[in-house]
């Protein structure tokens, strides 16, 4: 690895100057080793569409002989990640996929309301 592939690399500038990485910080080198001791693979970071305490919208189809979407608020209450994915959990342990954001999830009314002024045009 080098440190290209940190998720430090902006704050860095032992690629550089060899110099000290991070302000305040003083770095101590494992002897042999072509990285510092806080590299962090940034392969191996998630970043999450949302967060706990967010409110999301999204698609909810109804059960009414129309098939009637409408569109649904909640507030995320936690985020799981399992062998399928990654999922946001709602209240009364309703789950949503992280994949469906954009497409029926999304993270303002307006967006939602686009979305599906755009799915009844098709």
């Amino acid at each position: 690895m080098n440190c290209k592939n940190c998720i430090h690399f902006s704050l860095c500038d032992y690629n550089t100057n060899h110099s000290v990485i991070m302000p305040k910080v003083n770095l101590f080198f494992d002897k042999g080793a072509e990285r510092c001791s806080f590299f962090k693979d940034k392969s191996k970071v998630i970043e999450l569409t949302c967060k706990v305490g967010d409110t999301v919208y999204y698609f909810k189809t109804l059960q009414d002989g129309k098939n009637t979407v409408i569109i649904e608020e909640d507030v995320v209450r936690q985020i799981s990640i399992n062998s399928h994915g990654k999922f946001i959990v709602l209240s009364f342990c309703h789950c949503l996929s992280c994949n469906d954001f954009g497409k029926t999830v999304f993270l303002t009314k307006e967006s939602a309301k686009q979305a599906l002024r755009e799915r009844e045009t098709k």
